[in-house]
């Protein structure tokens, strides 16, 4: 798989941010306008972003848990300033798979919606 080295930078530090729980790392690698929208359990649980980030706060990082970064790009599709990526996470508790829609800013390249499914139920 050729990953655009921006793409390919961009979800390092996406990925980094997520597994230590850095959210002002977050917050620049999502659009303002994000969904967030997905099923735990086969229950769909759609949040806000403030909501997402306000979760990734109150709940302890992978990192503050002592698990390894387990996440892994699956695939990349790319097409001129959009891009639709798919990456799993399993060494948490929530082991889920993400379906991040990417656009590039003049800032960089950002989330616009967040899919995801997991097998566990909603954190709440």
């Amino acid at each position: 798989m050729t990953v655009d080295n921006e793409i390919s930078e961009f979800l390092k530090r996406y990925n980094r941010a997520t597994h230590i729980g850095d959210v002002d790392t977050l917050k620049t690698c999502f659009d303002e306008n994000c969904v967030v929208d997905g099923y735990c359990a086969d229950v769909r649980w759609r949040v806000t972003l403030a909501e997402y980030f306000a979760l990734i706060e109150e709940y302890p990082s992978n990192e503050a848990q002592g698990l390894e970064d387990s996440t892994e790009v699956l695939s990349v599709d790319q097409t001129g300033r959009s891009a639709i990526v798919k990456v799993r996470e399993t060494s948490t508790p929530m082991q889920y798979t993400d379906y991040l829609s990417l656009i590039r800013l003049e800032s960089g390249w950002v989330v616009t919606h967040k899919a995801y499914y997991s097998k566990q139920p909603p954190p709440v």
